[in-house]
This record gives structure tokens, sequence and C-alpha cells, in this order.
């Protein structure tokens, strides 16, 4: 009984002790940004809001896109969701106004 009682005394610490945790891992650092830092936007799957099963990688869209598309490493869940995260050319910066600018002109034919 006495070792059934310990085990169990330990499951609250160990729940407080991933809910303190948790959010740190999120960027595999410190969790927070601080003010001018670089801010990674990702792009995700496209596809229509009726039939999610139809969905089309973001670069494969008639959108400005980089020379080299870098994918981000996904969770398990991320995978099993279908996600295909790749970085944007989006450049922002943590607790910065930005204005507007243009990513690049894309002329698009009729077939587009």
């Amino acid at each position: 009984m006495a070792v059934g009682g310990g085990s169990l005394s330990l499951l609250p610490g160990s729940l407080l002790l991933l809910l303190l945790l948790g959010p740190g891992c999120a960027r595999g650092g410190g969790g927070r940004y601080q003010a001018g830092e670089p801010v990674t936007l990702y792009v995700n799957k496209v596809g229509p809001y009726h039939n999610p099963q139809e969905t089309y990688h973001y670069y494969r869209l008639p959108v400005c896109r980089p020379h080299t598309v870098r994918h981000k490493s996904l969770s398990l869940g991320e995978v099993l969701d279908g996600d295909r995260m790749a970085e944007s050319l989006y450049q922002l910066s943590f607790r910065r106004n930005q204005s507007k600018k243009v990513l690049c002109d894309i002329k698009l034919d009729p077939q587009q």
C-alpha cells in the first residue's frame, strides 16, 4: 500500500514540472523572445474549407517563393494532421511594427 501511495504522490509533482517546462521547450530554448529578435513565420498546407482532405503545399500555388524551400521539422501530431510547414519569405521582428512591403512581383497568365 505504501508503494502505491508513494508513486501516486509523485504524479502531481511530475505534472507541475511538465507544465513549468512545457512553454520553455516550445522554442528549444528559453521560450521567450527579446525585442527585435527575428520571428520565423511558417506557411502551411492550403485547401478548401469544405473539403479538408484536398490540400496543397503553399508553395505549389503561384505565390512568392524562396529559391530554396526550407521545411520545418514536424512533431508527430503535425505529421498526422497532414501539416507541411515551410519557412516563409516574410521577415518579422518581435515587438517591432512592420509597414507594408512588397515581397515580389508575379505575372500570372490566364491559366493560373
